[in-house]
């Protein structure tokens, strides 16, 4: 059985052909987990650079040094896709940034509303997340995530050159059948779902789509929204 090659996510990083000292975090597993040796290979990559065939040159306790191969992808995505959603709790934001980062968001707005019963958020945590979502889903770039927001501004001031859905519960007349397969996000209210305001002002604002005839949790509605993009961008 062919072994398993680590993938390393090195941002800001100039992969070409020069020798790289590793991040530091992957260290003890590459050590411990992956016993890797001299001359064992890795795949290093970011988004400016794409993903590299490496070497392993050097090994102690704290540095781990390899040298790039070879070239195997080039990133070239083009598309936006953005998910903004309203906090719940921290386990279930946790999943919602591993399975979209797994279906190809670019961007995560975390947003307070009239119903949110949470408002603060580990920003790192959820970067870390995002980053081994992308090395263990073989992505070429990893989601960004934004500071938190609150929801009556962000609606106000959406981002440019994006479609923007909403996902209101019961809404009628709307399906998912016509989102767009080019820059597009969506917005996902918490378990209470949207209030009377933040309706009126998402329905001026953006396309209100219908994602199920069932009530869906937050973070189902957030995965069903990746899903519908992944399937239409090819991510």
């Amino acid at each position: 059985m062919a072994r398993h090659i680590p993938r390393i996510y090195y941002d800001n990083c100039n992969i070409n052909n020069n020798e790289l000292i590793l991040p530091e975090r992957w260290n003890n597993h590459l050590i411990k987990v992956f016993r890797i040796k001299i001359d064992d290979k890795v795949i290093i990559y970011n988004k400016q650079y794409g993903e590299w065939l490496c070497n392993i040159t050097s090994i102690n306790n704290n540095t781990i040094i390899v040298k790039p191969n070879r070239l195997l992808r080039k990133h070239t995505r083009i598309n936006t896709i953005i998910l903004a959603f309203c906090l719940i709790k921290f386990d279930n934001i946790k999943l919602i940034i591993e399975k979209c980062t797994e279906l190809g968001i670019t961007d995560f707005y975390p947003l307070i509303s009239d119903y949110t019963q949470y408002n603060n958020i580990n920003i790192n945590k959820l970067n870390m997340i995002a980053i081994q979502a992308s090395e263990q889903s073989e992505r070429l770039d990893v989601s960004n995530i934004h500071s938190i927001s609150n929801i009556i501004e962000f609606i106000n001031d959406l981002p440019n050159k994006i479609t923007w859905y909403s996902a209101i519960e019961r809404i009628s007349n709307n399906s998912n059948r016509d989102i767009s397969n080019n820059n597009i996000g969506f917005i996902i209210g918490p378990e209470g779902g949207f209030s009377n305001r933040e309706k009126e002002l998402l329905i001026t604002k953006t396309k209100p789509i219908n994602l199920s005839s069932n009530i869906l949790r937050a973070e189902t509605a957030c995965i069903s929204c990746a899903s519908i993009a992944s399937y239409l961008n090819k991510c």
